[in-house]
């Protein structure tokens, strides 16, 4: 059976996107590591590495990201993609305006584990309107992913948090490399939980 796909997305690919990807990584790796399979991209020129502060504070806590290289987001990534995550409102316009059919697949990372984590979030009790949207019916991965989207709009994205967004730490200390690290961290064990229980 073909792994859960998750594409995680930043501006360069060299920051958030690649600790998302790796942290996203080791949280379905405690759970169910075959089920899953996750990858990053960008909007910036392929083949970069990882900035040096995050392989720093990425090896700190025991992942080694030395090997990534950045991938510049495409059609065809989002297609493959069952589920893309981004870090800012801005990301989820760029990707939705690159491909419209991945709107409903495509979340901000902070909004898709605080939807996750809600008992009543949009949709969570919605039964028989999945069906549009995730037509097998043994399709369980596809449904919660599909369910967390229902009542969504694009005009929406406006008006959500600004701390479901994860900033930028480029150019900053290395701690913040190191919050930006541990936000993503808590993030990312939510979204396994949800998606593996």
């Amino acid at each position: 059976m073909k792994p859960f796909s998750i594409l995680t997305v930043c501006s360069a690919n060299r920051c958030r996107s690649p600790m998302a990807e790796a942290l996203l990584a080791k949280a379905f790796l405690d759970t169910q590591p075959d089920d899953f399979a996750v990858a990053s991209a960008g909007f910036g020129p392929p083949g970069a590495p990882a900035e040096l502060e995050v392989v720093e504070v990425m090896a700190d806590i025991g992942l080694d990201v030395t090997g990534h290289r950045s991938t510049t987001v495409s059609t065809s990534l989002l297609a493959e993609a069952d589920l893309v995550l981004a870090m800012t409102r801005q990301h989820v316009m760029e990707l939705a305006l690159l491909d419209e059919a991945a709107w409903p697949k495509t979340f901000l990372i902070g909004e898709f584990a605080s939807l996750a984590s809600e008992t009543n979030g949009p949709g969570r009790s919605a039964g028989n309107e999945l069906t549009d949207l995730a037509s097998d019916p043994d399709d369980d991965l596809h449904r919660r992913v599909a369910r967390l989207h229902l009542g969504r709009r694009r005009a929406d994205l406006l008006n959500l948090p600004s701390a479901l967004e994860i900033t930028d730490p480029i150019g900053g200390p290395l701690r913040g490399y190191r919050v930006t690290r541990d936000r993503i961290a808590n993030l990312s064990r939510v979204i396994a939980g949800y998606l593996s229980s």
